[in-house]
């Protein structure tokens, strides 16, 4: 076995740090990672400080009276949470099975070369699914839902042709809702009378979520700078949306005649339309982030649990639907801790899917459209579209706090509250539950 220098082994943490924050894990569980690292190293604890900060990760290591600074920049900002969770995993077994720092560089570099689990054609494919259920979820029929699959088909496509030709991630963004909301137009010739459906949720696959996680489980955790710069990268991916939305409506001199009064804000559906609903929208939406495919069925089995709660809670509790987004958010953030003991997934991944659902898409389309249409409304008719944002931003904290408290209590306040804990103990109930909330 060959003996490594602090310096090659800073640089093998440093590259389980990198990888990470390119492909979207949060900075308390690039932390979480990085420690178990540098432990199978046997570089010591209270020697090891590691610092997150958005497009940089610093690294001190202190030998004595010798101290070790290293640094490592990153500029990709992707999601990929399948070489998160293999990642994850991989760092857990070096600390159980001590494993020596080369074999563990061997597996880390095998990981990295690992090609997507799922092809482009699945993925524009899932992207139809997606919309198309989206559609069906905000009271379309199934004409309108599948015209709409076919215009988000067709932006997909264009997006990843753009990123192909090394076009500009955002501009792609922008091209993909401009193509989108443009085939959205002739969705009014069609013999429906939900005609007006697929301009709200054709655009719907372009909608940040894992950033918008992130931004706001960072904050609430304390990584106030790096909330911050994945709240503002959303931002980009939002006005590159409405960018495109713009753009359409500027060659589609009609636009401005779209009725989205006749979109319903809140649709009945039956327990079969939910459950065929929850499977798709879960799963589809785990494509796009590269989801370990052993682990797709319980997203969507989470998936259908959260849209039948929000139900139940809606229509027969006749509770508002930011609550009723809170509390099922609540109960997934619970779900997916439970789950974790058994698939040792990120939490961020057993999360985002089964609540992608709840986006308000209607409240999105139509803040983004009071913008777009800004110079056609008189100051009361602008304000009372503004508050169609603010909803739609409760209904997003309702759903981010609500997914991201049980994690929070479990990796805090049950890991310093051992008077508390002790009682359980013997149980190992909250022990479990602490250990795999990191």
């Amino acid at each position: 076995m060959v003996n490594l220098s602090i310096t090659e082994k800073m640089e093998i943490v440093l590259s389980v740090g990198q990888i990470l924050a390119e492909n979207g894990a949060t900075a308390n569980k690039i932390i979480n990672n990085v420690k178990r690292v540098a432990v199978s190293m046997q570089i010591p604890k209270e020697n090891f400080n590691l610092k997150v900060m958005p497009e940089v990760l610093f690294l001190n290591v202190s030998c004595g009276e010798k101290s070790h600074l290293a640094f490592r920049n990153y500029e990709n900002h992707g999601v990929d949470m399948n070489i998160v969770n293999l990642i994850n995993t991989l760092t857990i077994k070096a600390v159980k099975k001590n494993y020596p720092p080369q074999k563990f560089n061997d597996i880390l570099n095998r990981i990295v070369s690992r090609n997507k689990l799922y092809s482009n054609t699945q993925i524009i494919f899932a992207t139809g699914l997606f919309c198309g259920a989206f559609c069906f979820l905000f009271g379309g029929d199934l004409l309108a839902s599948f015209y709409t699959a076919i215009a988000a088909i067709m932006g997909k496509f264009f997006q990843l042709k753009s990123i192909k030709y090394g076009v500009n991630h955002f501009c792609a963004i922008a091209i993909a809702s401009f193509v989108a909301t443009s085939l959205a137009y002739f969705a009014h010739f069609l013999p429906t009378e939900t005609m007006w459906t697929p301009f709200v949720a054709c655009s719907l696959f372009l909608i940040p979520g894992i950033p918008i996680m992130n931004a706001i489980t960072e904050s609430l955790d304390g990584f106030l700078l790096n909330g911050m710069t994945k709240a503002y990268h959303s931002t980009l991916i939002a006005i590159s949306i409405m960018v495109g939305i713009v753009l359409a409506a500027n060659i589609w001199e009609h636009l401005e005649e779209i009725d989205l009064g006749k979109v319903s804000l809140l649709v009945d559906h039956s327990f079969v339309e939910l459950l065929f609903l929850g499977i798709i929208v879960s799963i589809s939406f785990s494509t796009f982030i590269n989801a370990p495919k052993k682990i797709l069925l319980l997203l969507g089995s989470l998936g259908v649990i959260a849209l039948i709660i929000k139900d139940l809670i809606i229509y027969h509790l006749v509770l508002s639907t930011e609550m009723a987004t809170f509390i099922s958010s609540l109960i997934i953030g619970i779900l997916a801790i439970i789950a974790k003991k058994y698939t040792y997934a990120p939490t961020l991944l057993l999360t985002v899917p089964p609540i992608i659902s709840f986006v308000p898409g209607v409240l999105i389309f139509r803040a983004l459209s009071s913008f777009v249409y800004i110079r056609y409304l008189n100051a009361e008719q602008f304000f009372y579209e503004m508050g169609f944002a603010i909803d739609a931003l409760q209904i997003i904290v309702a759903m981010t706090v609500g997914v991201t408290l049980p994690y929070l209590l479990a990796n805090k306040f049950l890991k310093k509250n051992h008077r508390f804990i002790r009682p359980f103990k013997k149980a190992g109930y909250f022990y479990k539950l602490r250990r795999f909330a990191k």
